[in-house]
């Protein structure tokens, strides 16, 4: 929003420097500058709207209402540049029409034969397109000087006329050229935003090749190779999560075999997809035990997105009672069919259904600590992303770590370990507050269609590249994520969100929380009491529905 700030201010500063120049000398003004000055309008009062567009969506309240002060502050300044260019260009047309009236007439004779008459010896060509039909027959009404003057003025109307629709034309290309060069900006953002997705995700350099089209356009495209073969399942593919998720995964090279799989659904979705020209393959499951045994046979990662979304008033625990059942099933499918895989458990309560998975496992006798994750991620991506806005920054370049869990007071930001340590009083409870609740923002927005389904896809996708990338041999890849943790084991929370080193084996390290303030300790303290609750009522449902 500030770019558009600054770029509106500079357009409203060039506008003015013209009508300056143009107020000078109206009459004497080169017919260019005024073409300039009607596309400079126009490309200030789409900015102006831009501007007004985006601070609609502030969601501070004080930006919010400085922002609409700029605007109202915009459109009467625009108001006034429209108005003075309209009297200016009168002034302009009065000028030249008086100009060009004086330089006519001042050829008019006194009488055929002086010499300052151009006319006076000449005939008017036959042919000539602008000569009265009278002149040209001989017969014309008021003599050789009235058919004189009135082919010249229907020579000088002709000339005018071609003069004002040249001016016309050449306003309009110069509008056109301006909106050529802000579309130019916009696909310039468009590469940028693209290319910081691919970093977020983990992307290699290679995975976007540009190549030229249509001489001055510009196309991306994925184009690295997975170094191995790495089979990929989706448990919910036809859901609000598992669509997008599905189609990160389908773009990304890493991933050469895609597993999708629902009780409705996964093969439309796979159907969908397969037509996206990446290397990978893709085949839908139907929704029998056969079906979601053969989607998870071979799988390296499997990603469970599987089960109902949250409803306005809801909290993540209320979707418990149906969403456990949902989890406990699937895993239990799992350590059979794919029990060495990487288990991504996305479906909430995160900080009950991960536990349900490790109980599944151990009463298979399959599990293994190292393979099963809570994906925490959009924790981290939320909290890069708010404190940017609060700071006017480069989101892609904030690094907040979160700890904890995943759902309320159990989601601990650590801004003291931030880009920002110093923000403190009612703007780090507010930022805070936002970061534990953000996704209530989405299940409010959404009126009752679903939760944050779009960016929780993406984080899904951004935490299933940084496996690949570490089970293909990459060192030192650490994400922040939901597992089984000896930081707070003497309290009795066996699981914790914090900083894990991935590996070709899952876990390879898990990192300390490090240090944190009295207000983060606080913080910590209420996250571990919930916590350690939220862990034990997933243990408690397997025992008492195995």
């Amino acid at each position: 929003m500030n770019s558009l700030f600054n770029s509106a201010l500079k357009q409203s500063s060039a506008i003015r420097r013209d009508l300056d120049t143009f107020a000078q000398s109206p009459a004497t003004t080169p017919a260019a500058l005024q073409g300039q000055v009607a596309a400079s309008l126009a490309s200030l009062s789409r900015t102006i709207d831009d501007y007004s567009a985006l601070s609609k969506r502030e969601l501070i309240p004080e930006k919010q209402e400085k922002a609409f002060e700029r605007v109202k502050n915009f459109r009467a300044e625009l108001q006034d540049y429209r108005q003075h260019f309209d009297q200016l260009r009168k002034e302009r047309e009065d000028a030249q029409s008086v100009t060009n009236r004086h330089e006519l007439l001042g050829r008019r004779p006194h009488h055929t034969a002086t010499p300052e008459n151009p006319y006076a010896q000449s005939s008017l060509p036959q042919a000539s397109p602008f000569a009265p039909s009278s002149s040209r027959s001989g017969t014309g009404f008021g003599g050789s000087d009235y058919t004189r003057e009135s082919h010249a003025l229907r020579e000088q109307s002709f000339l005018s006329n071609t003069s004002s629709q040249i001016d016309d034309f050449l306003d309009r290309g110069r509008a056109v050229l301006v909106d050529l060069g802000q579309q130019r900006e916009v696909l310039k953002g468009t590469q940028r935003r693209l290319y910081s997705v691919a970093n977020t995700l983990g992307a290699p350099d290679t995975m976007f090749a540009a190549r030229q089209s249509f001489g001055f356009l510009q196309k991306r495209a994925f184009s690295a190779s997975a170094s191995q073969a790495s089979k990929v399942a989706v448990l919910g593919a036809g859901g609000g999560i598992g669509q997008p998720l599905s189609l990160l995964l389908k773009l990304n090279p890493r991933v050469t075999e895609l597993a999708l799989y629902d009780i409705r659904g996964g093969p439309g979705v796979a159907a969908d997809i397969s037509h996206i020209n990446t290397n990978s393959s893709v085949k839908g499951y139907e929704p029998t035990e056969s079906g979601l045994a053969d989607a998870l046979k071979g799988s390296e990662i499997v990603l469970i997105p599987a089960g109902v979304p949250r409803k306005p008033g809801m909290t993540r625990d209320d979707l418990f009672n149906t969403n456990a059942s949902i989890v406990r099933d699937l895993a239990k499918a799992a350590a059979k069919a794919s029990p060495e895989a990487n288990i991504l458990v996305i479906s909430n309560p995160v900080n009950s259904t991960v536990p349900i998975v490790s109980e599944v496992f151990k009463a298979a006798g399959v599990y293994n600590p190292k393979r099963l994750f809570g994906v925490t991620t959009l924790d981290v991506v939320r909290a890069s992303r708010f404190i940017s806005q609060v700071q006017g920054t480069d989101p892609s370049k904030e690094a907040v770590p979160v700890v904890g869990g995943h759902s309320g007071v159990t989601i601990v930001p650590l801004l003291s370990q931030s880009n920002h340590p110093s923000i403190e009083g009612k703007t780090r409870d507010e930022l805070v507050n936002r970061i534990q609740f953000g996704g209530d923002e989405v299940v409010k927005a959404k009126d009752g269609a679903g939760s944050a389904t779009l960016s929780m896809a993406m984080a899904g996708a951004r935490f299933a590249e940084s496996l690949l990338r570490a089970a293909q041999g990459e060192k030192g890849v650490v994400e922040p994520t939901f597992v089984e943790s000896p930081l707070y084991k003497d309290q009795g929370v066996n699981f914790f969100a914090s900083k894990v080193e991935l590996g070709p084996n899952g876990v390879e390290k898990i990192n300390p929380v490090g240090q944190v303030n009295e207000y983060e300790q606080k913080l910590l303290d209420a996250c571990l009491g919930d916590l350690k609750k939220n862990i034990q009522k997933g243990i408690d449902f397997v025992k008492a529905n195995p």
